[in-house]
């Protein structure tokens, strides 16, 4: 389910599209890939509309519980997210975005399989859509691969050539990496 709260007097009285808060219960999402798109001649080519002088866009609070993500490659690799949870404050198209997602995640492909959890603090900068300016901060990231789990705190900025700056603790492994692990 999916429920919103917009705000109707500045959608109304200045056409701006504010919108209170935002929550999703339990989404399901199946992805499988496309097939090839046909190339348009250049006469047919569209671009992006612009968008209207002025325009305002903001979502007080996007919060997504419970959510599924399933693909499905043609070679019959899968990948999964579950128990997506997703908490982000004063989404706007420019300056950073309060962000706060985890989710349990599994790999298949031919006989290996690999399960773990990811968990993010931090904050996204849209940068106004220009994506040479874009950032994701991570305060902190904690990724659980097989049991094993990696801490890292950082940016990646520039979402065009992604630069990363990034401090990565690794916990001391002893004994052998599950089958199928490298």
């Amino acid at each position: 389910s999916v429920t919103a709260t917009p705000r109707w007097w500045p959608l109304l009285a200045r056409r701006e599209v504010l919108v209170g808060a935002v929550a999703v219960e339990a989404p399901e999402v199946w992805l499988s890939p496309a097939p090839p798109a046909k190339k348009k001649p250049k006469s047919e080519a569209s671009s992006a509309p612009a968008s209207p002088a002025g325009a305002v866009f903001s979502v007080s609070s996007l919060v997504v519980k419970g959510g599924a993500l399933t693909y499905k490659a043609a070679d019959g690799s899968v990948a999964s997210l579950k128990g997506l949870a997703l908490d982000a404050k004063n989404i706007g198209p420019s300056g950073p975005v309060p962000v706060s997602v985890g989710f349990d995640y599994s790999l298949r492909s031919g006989g290996a399989a690999h399960a773990g959890r990811v968990e993010l603090q931090g904050a996204v900068d849209a940068a106004g859509g220009e994506l040479a300016k874009a950032s994701l901060t991570a305060e902190p990231l904690s990724v659980t691969v097989d049991g094993l789990k990696a801490r890292a705190t950082g940016k990646v900025s520039d979402f065009l050539a992604p630069k990363v700056e990034a401090e990565l603790t690794l916990p001391r492994v002893e004994g052998v990496l599950p089958k199928g692990f490298v």
